[in-house]
C-alpha cells in the first residue's frame, strides 16, 4: 500500500475543471495506477481511494492511497505544479498500518458520504440490519447533528472509539466541511451528501481499523469520498 500527495496548482484551468468534476479527477487518479484491478476488487480487497483536501483555497491537495506504486507525473504536468522539486511525494503506507495498536491515539481526517437507507414505507433500515434486508433507497444526511451521528454509529466497526473532548463529555470530533453535490452519471443522476470530519480517535481493533484505511469508509469511494488519514496527536 502507498499514501501520495498531490498539490494542485489553483491558477490553472485543468485544475479548476478537475475539482469542479469527480469523475474526471477519478479517472486521472486510476490513470495513475495501470496495476490497478479491472473490474473493481472484491469488498475484501485493498482498493484506490482518494480525497480533494480544498480547507486551504490556494494550495489544494489530492491524497490518494493505492494498493500498488502509482505515478501521478500526468496529473501534475495536467493540473499541478510540474516544475517543482516534488510534483507529487508517494510513501509506503505499510510501516503505518503495521505499526497500529490497541490503545494509540491519533487525529484524522474522513470525508465521507454520510447516508441512510430508508425502505419504501419512508422507515429507516436498521443500521445493523443484514446486508440483504437494507434494500431501501440511500439518502444522504443533511444536517451536521446526522452526519456526526453516522460517523459514531459506524466508529466500532471501524476499530475506533472517538474520546471525549475534555470537560465536555463529547466527542472530540468536528465537521469541518459539509456540501450536497449533484453530477450526471451514466445510468442518471449521482447526489451526494459530503461531510468532512475532523478530530481525534483511540484504536480499539488494529484488524478493522486497517481494513478501513485501505478499503474506504461508507459509499462513493469512487467520487472521493471514504478516505481515512492518520496523524500523530499533539
Amino acid at each position: 500500500m502507498y499514501l501520495s500527495k498531490i498539490p494542485l496548482n489553483p491558477r490553472r484551468l485543468a485544475t479548476q475543471r478537475l475539482i469542479a468534476d469527480r469523475r474526471a479527477l477519478h479517472a486521472a487518479i486510476l490513470a495513475g495506477s495501470p496495476d490497478q484491478p479491472v473490474p473493481l476488487p472484491a469488498l475484501d480487497q485493498p482498493r484506490v481511494l482518494w480525497r480533494l483536501d480544498t480547507d486551504q483555497p490556494y494550495r489544494p491537495v489530492v491524497l490518494a492511497v493505492t494498493p500498488t506504486r502509482p505515478d501521478y507525473l500526468h496529473l501534475a504536468e495536467q493540473a499541478g505544479w510540474p516544475a517543482s522539486e516534488a510534483p507529487f511525494l508517494t510513501r509506503d503506507y505499510r510501516p503505518l498500518l503495521d505499526r497500529l495498536t490497541a490503545g494509540q491515539r491519533y487525529t484524522f481526517r474522513l470525508t465521507a458520504n454520510a447516508t441512510h437507507s430508508v425502505r419504501g414505507g419512508g422507515q429507516p433500515d436498521a443500521p445493523d440490519a443484514p446486508a440483504e434486508r437494507q434494500r431501501g433507497k440511500r439518502m444522504g444526511h443533511v444536517t451536521q447533528m446526522q452526519q456526526l451521528g453516522w460517523l459514531l454509529e459506524r466508529a466500532p466497526r471501524l476499530g475506533i472509539r472517538l474520546p471525549p473532548l475534555a470537560g465536555s463529555g463529547q466527542p472530540d470530533v468536528t465537521v469541518t466541511g459539509r456540501s450536497r453535490e449533484a453530477f450526471r452519471h451514466d445510468q442518471g443522476r449521482v447526489t451526494l451528501a459530503v461531510a468532512t470530519f475532523e478530530g481525534r480517535l483511540q484504536i480499539t481493533d488494529p484488524v478493522q481499523l486497517r481494513q478501513a484505511l485501505t478499503r474506504g469508509v461508507g459509499p462513493a469511494k469512487a467520487y472521493g469520498c471514504g478516505l481515512l488519514t492518520l496523524a500523530p496527536t499533539r
